[in-house]
């Protein structure tokens, strides 16, 4: 692979592209969008087939998400933090730090729950999950506003 094509590659960049930045935050109004069906057929389910709908778009939810993170917000946060003139205190800073805190372990339970793993008291873990996958999403608008110098 020529070393132009590799410094061309999406997390070598460097800076986030305006577009990519604008296409992930409308990717994650899609995953909000597909999350809260999700979340409305786990809540009215009385059948097996609509748990399994509740699955299978939150499953959905947790891929796209995923894919947001590796190709777009990771390395995005990695070149922000690695930057000599980085303020850890500033609005951004905080505020990504706050974002990361809260995805973090939504995230994480996403997956677990995707493969399967699902804890014993099924519906307080769930609400717990969704509560913070709403949050994180929330502040991820913020995070976004704020580097794009908007608020």
């Amino acid at each position: 692979m020529p070393q132009n094509a590799v410094a061309n590659l999406i997390f070598l960049l460097a800076g986030t592209p305006v577009a990519l930045s604008q296409a992930s935050l409308a990717e994650m109004f899609v995953v909000l969008g597909i999350a809260l069906m999700g979340f409305g057929f786990g809540r009215l389910s009385k059948t097996q087939v609509s748990l399994l709908q509740h699955r299978r778009l939150l499953t959905v939810a947790v891929a796209l998400t995923l894919g947001v993170i590796f190709l777009v917000m990771a390395p995005s946060a990695f070149r922000f933090y690695i930057d000599t003139n980085l303020q850890v205190l500033s609005g951004l800073s905080i505020t990504t730090l706050i974002h990361a805190a809260i995805g973090l372990p939504a995230v994480i339970t996403g997956v677990i729950y995707v493969f399967g793993d699902l804890p014993v008291d099924k519906k307080k873990w769930m609400h717990a999950a969704a509560a913070l996958w709403i949050a994180a999403l929330t502040i991820g608008v913020v995070v976004f506003l704020q580097s794009a110098a908007l608020i």
